[in-house]
């Protein structure tokens, strides 16, 4: 039974109720999702459209807790702020991601620092190498140099 591994509902409206059922959906046993892509539809800020927020993000984060299996999760374009970059932060090490597409939403400089930090001290894995997230961070309301931090 391999089901689902990569899955891409972006360009749909996605809020924090879809999110909350996805992370649901990770932290079933039979879920193989190892790509989850909900990338906002363009131009849904300016519409006032709901969006994944922080709490989404923590229904999300914690359910790739629970599986290990999510290697890539892409949030590209909704309003995520610094309280939902922090839960990321203080789960991250947790989970078995290793790539994280947060670009264009509302993080701020708070929430970057909180995620370099994680990045900067990520736990080895058991053979002892480090295990790398690639976080992708451009066009929050950050400086730039905030930015070199994460990568």
């Amino acid at each position: 039974n391999v089901g689902i591994e990569n899955l891409d509902v972006s360009g749909n409206f996605l809020d924090d109720d879809v999110a909350s059922k996805f992370g649901r959906s990770l932290s079933s046993s039979n879920c193989n999702l190892k790509e989850l892509n909900l990338n906002a539809i363009s131009g849904t800020k300016e519409l006032n459209c709901a969006n994944i927020t922080c709490d989404g993000v923590r229904a999300l984060i914690n359910g790739s807790i629970s599986t290990k299996k999510l290697k890539r999760l892409r949030l590209q374009g909704h309003s995520i702020r610094s309280s939902g970059a922090n839960a990321i932060a203080q789960c991250l090490n947790r989970t078995g991601l290793n790539a994280l597409d947060l670009r264009n939403n509302q993080i701020g400089e708070r929430g970057v620092v909180a995620i370099a930090y994680v990045c900067g001290t990520r736990s080895h894995d058991k053979e002892g190498d480090t295990s790398r997230v690639k976080i992708l961070l451009e066009g929050n309301p950050v400086d730039s140099e905030i930015l070199k931090l994460v990568q």
